[in-house]
């Protein structure tokens, strides 16, 4: 299993136990499409479970099914008013609805020990540059993966070299993010992920409840 948040240790981490999809686009390009979840089985047999979003349309619902086929468990987090426009037909794996949107980022947070995006608009890239905020402050210390299938983040990956560069993303920030064109590669270079720098605050000094830990009260006196 991963290293728990607020482990605070700088070894190398297994292939995740829960891994937090994020979301990603309806109506998938047919090289990802054909791409994207091929790989998933072997996840699967490297005892890797899925925490998404819970819809079952575009490539959340083809990485759910097939993560779900290849034997491992499945749950999808999804607010209430998301589920006639996110859930088409029957459901994948177990769901979990919650009220909103800043509850299902939470919950999947809490459950998930790694996290991965898909090729995705503007709620995919929220939730990567959130999760990857959260490692350089210091709140959690879970590898944070991305999966660059024909390109499609190359300019957003050169945006942040760009900013490195320039001084506004700390040089050994950058490497925070680990990236990868199929599935496979990438779940190795996550098994591989080493933290190499220096988070803001201790995990222990945020008060995360999602996360499952909470900042300690104040001595008396």
């Amino acid at each position: 299993r991963a290293r728990p948040a607020g482990d605070g240790g700088q070894g190398g981490v297994q292939v995740p136990h829960g891994v937090r999809l994020l979301r990603q686009q309806r109506r998938p390009t047919q090289g990802v499409r054909r791409r994207g979840p091929r790989p998933w089985p072997r996840a699967g047999r490297r005892g890797v479970d899925l925490v998404y979003g819970g819809g079952s349309i575009g490539l959340m619902g083809l990485v759910a099914r097939t993560v779900l086929d290849g034997g491992r468990r499945v749950v999808g987090v999804i607010p209430r008013a998301l589920m006639p426009v996110e859930i088409l037909g029957e459901s994948v794996g177990e769901v979990k609805v919650v009220s909103d949107m800043h509850e299902r980022k939470a919950e999947m947070a809490r459950r998930s020990e790694a996290f991965i995006a898909l090729p995705g608009g503007y709620g995919t890239m929220e939730e990567l540059l959130e999760m990857i905020t959260w490692s350089q402050l210091g709140i959690h210390n879970k590898p944070v993966g991305l999966l660059n299938v024909d390109g499609y983040y190359d300019t957003l990956l050169a945006l942040f070299d760009k900013g490195a560069r320039e001084g506004f993303i700390n040089a050994d920030c950058r490497h925070i993010l680990v990236s990868a064109p199929t599935a496979a590669e990438l779940l190795t270079k996550m098994e591989q992920y080493t933290r190499s720098h220096q988070e803001v605050a201790p995990a222990t000094s945020w008060e995360i409840s999602e996360l499952g830990y909470a900042k300690a009260p104040p001595a008396d006196g």
